[in-house]
C-alpha cells in the first residue's frame, strides 16, 4: 500500500508540472485530469480527513467538462473536401473560426449549364463563390468576359448596394458555395476580422477579373 501511495503522490506532482508544458489545451486538460484523479485516489487509499479530496473532486469535474467542451468545439471544425481545399487557398487568411462562420452562413449548389447567376440592371440577392465550372458575363447581348473557377459573383453589388452591372451565365454544370446578401452582410457586421478578411479577398478577386479581362482584350 506504501508504494502505491507513493507512486500515487509522486504521479499527481509529476502530471501537475507536465500539464505546465503544454501548449496545446487539450493535452493541459488531458494532464490535469490525470494529476486530479491520482491526487483524489490518494486521499481516499490513505483516508485522510479534510478538504483535499473535495476540491480534488470539483477540479477533476472542471477539467472533465472543460475538456469535454474543447473536443466538441475541435469536432465541429471537421471540413469538407470542397471547404478544406478553400481553407487552403483562397481563404487562407481566414482564422478556423472565422471560417467555420462564414462556412455555415452559405450553401453548396450546382449549377446546370445556361443558369443565371445574377441579372443585369437586378438586385443581387446573393453573392456566389464559383467553386467549379464556368460562366460568362454579358452586358446586353455582348459578351465581355469568362469566369472559371475560384471566383466571385455579385461581391461588387453586395459591395456598393447598386443592381448587377452584367448578366452571369454558366457554360457547363458549376459548382458554386452561395451566401444570401443580408446574412453575409449581417454576418460581416457583428465579425470585424472576417469583414476585414472579406474585403481583402474581394479586392484580389476583382483585381484577378480585370488583368483576364485585360489579357482577353490583347488576345
Amino acid at each position: 500500500m506504501t508504494n502505491t501511495l507513493g507512486f500515487l503522490l509522486h504521479f499527481f506532482y509529476l502530471t501537475q508540472a507536465l500539464a505546465l508544458l503544454f501548449k496545446d489545451a487539450l493535452w493541459l486538460r488531458l494532464a490535469m485530469i490525470a494529476s486530479n484523479s491520482a491526487g483524489l485516489t490518494y486521499y481516499i487509499l490513505e483516508q485522510k480527513g479534510g478538504n483535499e479530496p473535495l476540491w480534488l473532486a470539483a477540479f477533476l469535474l472542471i477539467n472533465v467538462v472543460h475538456l469535454a467542451l474543447l473536443v466538441r468545439s475541435r469536432s465541429s471544425l471537421i471540413w469538407t473536401d470542397e471547404e478544406l481545399d478553400l481553407r487552403n487557398t483562397v481563404f487562407k487568411q481566414l482564422s478556423a473560426g472565422a471560417f467555420k462562420k462564414l462556412m455555415k452562413a452559405g450553401r453548396w449548389k450546382t449549377y446546370k449549364a445556361s443558369e443565371i447567376l445574377a441579372s443585369e440592371g437586378r438586385e443581387v440577392k446573393s453573392v456566389m463563390f464559383v467553386y467549379s465550372g464556368a460562366a460568362v458575363v454579358q452586358v446586353g447581348a455582348r459578351t465581355i468576359a469568362h469566369l472559371r473557377h475560384n471566383t466571385f459573383v455579385g461581391e461588387m453589388s453586395f459591395v456598393t448596394g447598386a443592381p448587377a452591372s452584367a448578366t452571369v451565365k454558366t457554360v457547363q454544370l458549376t459548382r458554386c458555395l452561395v451566401w444570401q446578401a443580408k446574412a453575409l452582410r449581417d454576418l460581416l457586421a457583428k465579425e470585424s476580422e472576417l469583414r476585414t478578411a472579406m474585403q481583402s479577398i474581394f479586392s484580389h478577386d476583382l483585381m484577378g477579373k480585370l488583368a483576364q479581362r485585360d489579357s482577353e482584350k490583347v488576345m
